[in-house]
């Protein structure tokens, strides 16, 4: 389609397909049962379980306010409604299922409410491999290999490379009964699971390796409860690329690849997979007095946030100590919250280079000591981040067969919550990590592969028809008939709505926290904040010069 030119127009139709679409998500949530439910759920339940396994180790209470270390600094949480006891709140709960799991296994304040390699090896350490963590179901690389090596030792960390390596949780779905393509290949499989004929193809599903993204901050999210405006009457004209979304295809997502329409459903659907509780176990969630489980889940996921707090060059990010004007931090980011989710939206026009990160004013650069240099950098880096520098974006699907080619953008074009970084507007983008994209000259303009696919990762080949996947090529004869070979370390939304053109998108996520939380995208395919901002730099041959790409990494370590 051609670009809109009208600014205010394009805004406009864009909010109400959002915001329509999310009205959708809130009317189905009571009943919403996805198809890729019920077979991953009687999956997981195949799964062994090691009964040697001991409950972690859960605090009595999260505090109304805390700050953890990290590698730069300390992360801080805090709850606007107060203290959380833990035995009095389900998100602790270890017999919602039958492995003794919890969301906070995976869910931990020092890693801004994910988990990252360095928690997994404590966790180990500490208990000596007696953790709920570690239960073969998606903590080891295959349910087979963990029940195989059940032990404290060298086999039972190979077993769970994925885990101790990039802190990925093993998601296993099914491949959807209709799809585009016309065959699925498995072209690497490094831990048997992918041709297993319990957890692999044969079966109907894949096994893909996912980063948990964090609980906290999900109210800009998943605002369940708040006042959601209908869609207008009559509605704005469709946008090709947005007017089919399914419900949970906005800024408003919750999982990675969007399968999760909201907080109630995720919580319910992680106990039935990932704490593999059973058919009574789900029953009683779900009914009678039981559902203040959920309540209690969701209401403490929607009431924590988490943000950076110190930086260990750069001092105070509050502006409690210094008075230097600075809002970083958990506490502030808790002000944002609102009564009515328009209150939250993107500086309009989203995505023309408003500026929507406004942390740090010119007077934290005021500063006495050695702490201002780093100030320095930290705003030239978020005055970058905001419009200082652009560039074209071009080939990612859901972003330029939706504002067309060749569009002049900044890093918070797609970061446009205000001061929260996520996406508001569009649907999951393919971007181009760990498949071969880079085959098609406008998704890699460099000529070659920022993050290829890894041999520690399983590689899946899709056969589609020539032309079906937005902004790519790779033609290839099998029979007689040609197609399109997409190959992928994980086709992400593809593999929900079975269209080749979705292969490989996946959700813009929130960025505040980042400093806590390496390695960084869906598969922990970037070590570091550099390789993140190396990878975009050549993704969109932007030019960044080592001073910009250090300023901008300072930036983002203060989130």
């Amino acid at each position: 389609m051609k670009k809109i030119t009208t600014v205010g127009f394009l805004f406009a139709i864009l909010l109400a397909v959002a915001l329509g679409v999310h009205h959708l998500a809130f009317a189905q949530s009571g009943s919403y049962s996805p198809a890729w439910v019920p077979p991953t759920w009687s999956n997981a339940l195949q799964s062994p379980i090691l009964t040697t396994i001991l409950n972690g180790q859960t605090p009595a209470s999260i505090p109304r306010s805390a700050a953890l270390p990290d590698p730069t600094g300390r992360i801080g949480s805090y709850q606007p409604g107060g203290a959380t006891t833990t035995s009095k709140n389900a998100f602790f709960t270890s017999t919602l299922g039958t492995n003794q799991r919890t969301c906070f296994s995976c869910h931990q304040p020092q890693d801004g409410w994910t988990i990252t390699p360095r928690t997994v090896q404590s966790i180990y350490l500490n208990s000596h491999g007696f953790d709920a963590l570690f239960q073969p179901v998606d903590g080891s690389n295959c349910p087979d290999l963990g029940a195989a090596a059940p032990y404290f030792g060298s086999s039972f960390v190979a077993a769970r490379s994925q885990l101790f390596n990039k802190a990925n949780i093993r998601i296993f779905l099914p491949v959807p009964e209709v799809h585009d393509w016309v065959q699925l290949r498995v072209e690497n499989d490094p831990y048997g699971c992918e041709k297993s004929v319990i957890y692999g193809v044969p079966a109907g599903f894949l096994s893909m390796y996912r980063r948990p993204l964090p609980s906290a901050n999900l109210f800009f999210l998943d605002p369940a409860g708040t006042t959601v405006p209908a869609p207008p009457n009559p509605p704005f004209p469709p946008i090709p690329g947005l007017s089919g979304v399914s419900p949970e295809g906005t800024g408003f997502a919750i999982m990675w690849d969007s399968r999760e329409p909201d907080l109630p459903t995720q919580f319910q659907d992680a106990v039935r997979i990932h704490a593999q509780a059973t058919p009574a176990q789900i029953a009683a969630l779900t009914s009678g007095a039981a559902p203040n489980d959920v309540q209690q889940g969701v209401s403490f996921q929607q009431g924590i946030f988490t943000a950076q707090s110190f930086d260990q060059r750069a001092l105070d990010l509050t502006g409690g100590h210094d008075g230097s004007g600075a809002t970083g931090g958990a506490a502030f980011l808790a002000s944002l919250s609102c009564s009515d989710i328009i209150n939250c939206l993107p500086v309009a026009p989203t995505f023309f280079g408003a500026p929507q990160f406004t942390l740090y004013p010119p007077t934290f650069f005021l500063g006495s000591g050695s702490e201002r240099a780093q100030r320095a950098s930290i705003l030239r880096g978020q005055a970058m981040f905001n419009g200082g520098v652009t560039f074209i974006v071009n080939g990612v699907s859901g972003f330029n067969d939706v504002l067309g080619p060749n569009f002049q953008a900044t890093c918070n074009t797609c970061h446009n919550v205000q001061n929260v970084g996520n996406n508001f507007v569009l649907p999951p983008l393919h971007t181009g990590i760990g498949d071969n994209s880079y085959l098609s000259p406008l998704q890699a303009p460099a000529g070659f592969p920022p993050l290829p696919p890894t041999p520690d990762l399983p590689l899946f080949g899709f056969l589609c028809p020539t032309g079906s996947i937005p902004f790519f090529s790779n033609q290839v004869t099998v029979n007689g008939a040609t197609y399109d070979l997409f190959e992928t370390t994980d086709p992400g939304t593809g593999l929900i709505t079975g269209k080749c053109a979705d292969l490989g998108k996946m959700k813009t996520p929130i960025l505040r926290g980042l400093a806590s939380r390496a390695p960084y995208f869906h598969g922990g395919n970037a070590s570091s904040l550099q390789d993140l901002v190396n990878f975009y730099d050549q993704r969109f041959s932007i030019g960044l010069t080592p001073q910009q790409k250090t300023d901008l990494i300072n930036f983002l370590n203060t989130l």
